[in-house]
């Protein structure tokens, strides 16, 4: 049994960080051979066994069932939920309340969140230096051009879309410098400045960006 922190709104992710809503789920299943975690034994914990006791009619006709019905089938990607990871909403909108607060992708190094179906996460190596990038100026550029819009100011963000976008590949050193950039609290200027520099963009390319993003927010 294993008792994890839950993000389940997709408007709680802001950009660079979550903002837990302070949910939290007892998550009961198969286990996790890798992990070393072992199926629930839902007779050791009674007070639970008795709460979902109330459901048994539901629990014991779901088709996700484990080994038991107290337990969920375990998915092929669980272990990664406790790997460093990006996460993301299904749909971002350019919120009226904060309209710079876009593109909005937060980075979970180690609390370990989960979450439901409206909402995403990309793992892998070198994810401060893909988070930056996901959030500059840039990349809020990018999304007219490969993200799906289903209006002015909604985008539906499929993983698809981001196959078509190009990120240079990191050496050393702009591993060092993304490191340097999150060290402290994130200057938005400072690593777009820091993009611009890795990209080699001529100042009207640079205006073009920034003026497009800008007419993109300002519609409020």
């Amino acid at each position: 049994m294993v008792i994890i922190a839950v993000q389940t709104r997709r408007e709680l992710i802001g950009r660079y960080k979550v903002n837990f809503a302070e949910f939290y789920l007892i998550n009961t299943h198969n286990g996790i051979t890798a992990r070393n975690i072992t199926p629930v034994e839902i007779n050791n914990y009674p007070a639970i066994k008795e709460h979902l006791d109330k459901y048994w009619e539901k629990i014991n006709k779901r088709e996700d069932q484990g080994i038991t019905p107290y337990n969920l089938r375990s998915c092929a990607y669980m272990d990664d939920f406790y790997k460093p990871k990006i996460i993301y909403p299904g749909i971002m909108r350019i919120a009226k309340s904060n309209p710079k607060n876009f593109p909005r992708f937060a980075l979970d190094n180690d609390e370990h969140y989960f979450f439901g179906n409206d909402c995403y996460f990309i793992i892998g190596e070198n994810v401060e230096y893909l988070w930056l990038f996901l959030n500059s100026t840039l990349c809020g550029y990018l999304f007219r051009y490969f993200i799906y819009s289903f209006d002015e100011t909604g985008f539906k963000i499929f993983t698809e879309y981001f196959k078509n976008m190009t990120f240079p590949k990191p050496n050393d050193l702009i591993i060092k410098e993304a490191k340097q950039l999150i060290k402290d609290k994130i200057d938005i200027s400072e690593v777009d400045k820091w993009i611009y520099n890795i990209y080699e963009f001529t100042s009207d390319e640079i205006f073009e960006i920034k003026n497009s993003v800008n007419s993109l927010i300002s519609n409020f």
